[in-house]
């Protein structure tokens, strides 16, 4: 069957694979608006139980975008730590533009755009292309690597005795059969185990990041040297910025549901961490859909719902709402720092002091730094993406 595959032309592979994902997408989203049907129609109270003063809640989704985009902080400081340790001088201001414009390209299948958007913009800014392509894969294993593991961590505060009886049967059972469910009723048991399982990892965690940035370019910044790891005490001191990015996000949801009237206690924003980060990484996972669109409010949904004081229509406006709030916040944030911060482009300045304006610059007449195309960066990114 491979082999057979593998004869088709590349351009019919790459149709039947699009269409794949288109369709993988539409069934998720499918389910998921079905899933969201039923629950709100079994729901016992009528909708003015939303309890919904638009103006409080417009208060709170502000409230909402701005705790979202202070999420984001740690993950700007990390990628222009690594694009600045690497050799590129690129301003602060620059590189924020770059990582929240390129922040849009999510919104497509495969996410690979998302590495296109921001290398080009680091390279028209005066940095190496190569460069702002390889620390972006560091930034997000790093990122979703921290989410990851924020969510194992946190797994027993989904379980409650209050919850676990309401927990869906199939769940239920899986976790039963694989004794996930004993240890989950041990406080701090998954906690601890992680910090630790962290801890160990780390030096491993450091190479591989480093073999996956290899694939993307073999060699450094500047000359043929070999691409420089991730230090060991860097990508530990970023982690632990990554729980305050997580931190954020659980404050942005718990946000909207304070706005939606829900008895959402600040007490228990350990468990609205949890909740974000597992529908954030797991949107992050299904590379078939744009940002992650349903399998994030899926999971959203699914967890919302089966919290006290939260209910089926609370639960699935906020899924909804949160997924909006969060977009309006990218979108704006990624206009006003394209509209308001103007890079200087170096390259166009040595490109018209080196040639007439009547003569054609081909990439050859580049140095090889600089001789990078976009479809030379889109087929690096496709070539290590999950994808």
């Amino acid at each position: 069957m491979l082999s057979i595959y593998r004869k088709i032309n590349p351009r019919t592979r790459q149709l039947i694979w699009q269409c794949l994902k288109w369709g993988l997408c539409i069934l998720v989203l499918g389910y998921v608006s079905q899933r969201a049907w039923s629950l709100w129609n079994s729901d016992d109270a009528s909708v003015s139980s939303l309890n919904i003063s638009y103006p409080h809640l417009m208060f709170w989704c502000v409230v909402s975008g701005v705790a979202y985009a202070l999420s984001w902080a740690p993950s700007v400081w990390f990628w222009g730590r690594l694009i600045h340790r690497m050799g590129d001088k690129v301003s602060w201001l620059l590189i924020t533009r770059a990582y929240f414009c390129g922040h849009l390209g999510k919104y497509l299948p495969g996410k690979a755009l998302v590495v296109i958007i921001r290398g080009q913009m680091i390279h028209a800014a005066g940095g190496n292309m190569r460069s702002a392509v390889v620390t972006v894969f560091y930034e997000t294993l790093a990122m979703m690597g921290t989410g990851l593991a924020v969510s194992i961590a946190l797994l027993p505060v989904l379980f409650p005795s209050e919850v676990e009886g309401r927990v869906p049967a199939w769940l239920h059972s899986l976790l039963e059969q694989t004794h996930l469910l004993d240890l989950l009723r041990v406080p701090y048991l998954a906690l601890g185990a992680t910090v630790v399982a962290c801890l160990i990892a780390l030096p491993l965690l450091s190479r591989i990041m480093t073999r996956i940035a290899a694939k993307a370019a073999p060699a450094s910044v500047e000359g043929d040297s070999p691409v420089p790891p991730v230090d060991t005490r860097m990508l530990g001191g970023s982690m632990v910025t990554f729980l305050f990015a997580w931190l954020m996000q659980g404050i942005s949801l718990w946000a909207v549901l304070v706005g939606l009237g829900a008895s959402a206690a600040i007490n228990d924003m350990i468990l609205w961490t949890e909740i974000s980060a597992i529908s954030t990484v797991g949107g992050f996972l299904a590379i078939f859909s744009p940002g992650g669109v349903g399998v994030r409010e899926g999971l959203l949904l699914e967890l919302l719902t089966q919290q006290p004081g939260v209910g089926e229509r609370i639960g699935i406006v906020a899924a909804v709402l949160t997924r909006l709030v969060w977009l309006m916040t990218e979108v704006t944030l990624a206009g006003l720092l394209y509209t308001l911060v103007r890079p200087q482009s170096k390259l166009a300045d040595d490109a018209t002091t080196a040639k007439p304006s009547n003569t054609d610059v081909t990439p050859t007449d580049l140095p090889k730094d600089q001789a990078c195309t976009t479809p030379t960066i889109a087929t690096a990114a496709l070539a290590i993406s999950p994808s």
